[in-house]
């Protein structure tokens, strides 16, 4: 069976961000390459693949290469170019505004200039920005902003503030940092109060959730060291996505873990060609170990109810 769906991850690539990352070397940090984007590229994915609406957003690399202004101006050029594509087709298309931190100060000032006069969907902050990781308190100010508005926060993953040298030289950044800088900023957030301090911001996981769902239970049981001693609890305060390879193993773990009412669907494309991506669907449509109904939540009605739409028939 063929489940219409809502993809949670999907990045655009336009030719203004691709210029700039090249121009200040960025595009190298990750060691991994780059799909061609356009409009028309992604509403052939859309088609290709069974997705009904997509919400798009720019992730790794971060766009602030050491110039505060610099990077403030090409965070308002993106977030505009792509706010005009999103309303250009308002019923397919959603997006999430980026910001330029580390920052903070202007970074504040894209939050009110993108939810006021833009009305974004949400925005988007990287596991760290440039060595600022997410529960580091100097972003509470942000944090704040988010939560006085309820906003709905998507989560990336990038290169981690430090990787060893002379080890996996030739593996791409994400196949292994990405998913441990996940795990290290989930629990940054988890042990510094972020989660309690800021209850109202509905905050997106990607891939699972890296490592973290295998780490869950030694962190609690170690709890005296960690002081997670609840941190089964703060676990279920995400929701995940699922892009990536979460078959066979690591969706139902995580599963059991937060239930199925917090995962939501994802194709990660702009970093995965459209033959991938109709792959994995196909395998989650045919996965047996769910049912019609928590497939029907995860590729559409846990995402609609976070973006504000209305649920299909379960």
């Amino acid at each position: 069976m063929t489940y219409k769906a809502i993809d949670m991850h999907c990045h655009p690539l336009p030719d203004k961000y691709f210029k700039y990352i090249n121009e200040t070397g960025k595009i190298y940090q990750d060691k991994c390459p780059f799909f061609d984007w356009s409009e028309e590229l992604t509403f052939n994915l859309m088609d290709k693949v069974g997705i009904e609406k997509t919400v798009l957003w720019i992730s790794s690399p971060n766009i602030h290469a050491g110039d505060d202004k610099q990077a403030c101006g090409i965070a308002r050029e993106l977030n505009e170019e792509m706010t005009e594509f999103a309303k250009k087709h308002i019923d397919k298309i959603y997006y999430v505004a980026l910001l330029p931190l580390p920052d903070v100060k202007g970074a504040a000032e894209e939050v009110r200039y993108t939810a006021d006069n833009l009305g974004v969907a949400g925005f988007t902050l990287n596991t760290n920005m440039n060595g600022m990781y997410l529960g580091d308190p100097a972003m509470d100010p942000i944090l704040k902003m988010f939560d006085e508005r309820g906003s709905l926060v998507i989560i990336h993953p990038t290169r981690p503030s430090a990787v060893p040298e002379g080890v996996l030289d030739n593996l791409p950044i994400p196949m292994l940092e990405f998913m441990f800088d996940s795990t290290r900023a989930l629990v940054n957030m988890m042990t510094e109060g972020t989660l309690n301090k800021f209850p109202n911001i509905r905050w997106i996981v990607p891939h699972c959730g890296g490592a973290l769902p295998y780490l869950i239970d030694r962190l609690v049981q170690s709890a005296r060291n960690s002081g997670l001693y609840d941190g089964h609890e703060k676990l279920r305060k995400f929701y995940f996505d699922i892009s990536g390879g979460s078959l066979p193993r690591q969706l139902p773990l995580l599963m059991s873990l937060v239930g199925e009412d917090r995962l939501v669907y994802g194709t990660d494309w702009g970093f995965k060609n459209v033959e991938e991506c109709i792959e994995k669907k196909k395998n989650i449509e045919e996965f047996e170990l769910l049912t019609h109904k928590q497939k029907e939540k995860i590729f559409y009605n846990n995402a609609a109810n976070l973006l504000g739409m209305q649920s299909i028939e379960v």
